[in-house]
């Protein structure tokens, strides 16, 4: 399902708000998962020590087509068309 214009996220009061994205994420051995944000990798985010997961070009973005709209502060991603 893809995700149309959501909204950019500050997680703390008084923080810059960025592409933050809700996750889940499952342990396939034992079932269980947690939920944790997601910060979409861009180049002009630089955050060391990040609490955190990096949704990365590598492992996570190459999947998926993403359209950032900074001016709004508002983001949409979606699956390719085969």
């Amino acid at each position: 399902m893809p995700i149309t214009g959501y909204p950019f996220k500050a997680l703390r009061s008084g923080d810059v708000r960025r592409a933050f994205l809700p996750i889940r994420i499952y342990n396939p051995s034992n079932g269980q998962h947690l939920q944790s944000w997601g910060l979409i990798d861009t180049p002009i985010d630089f955050m060391p020590n990040l609490p955190l997961v990096l949704l990365g070009v590598n492992k996570f973005l190459s999947h998926f087509v993403l359209n950032m709209d900074y001016p709004r502060q508002r983001f949409s991603i979606k699956r390719p068309r085969s």
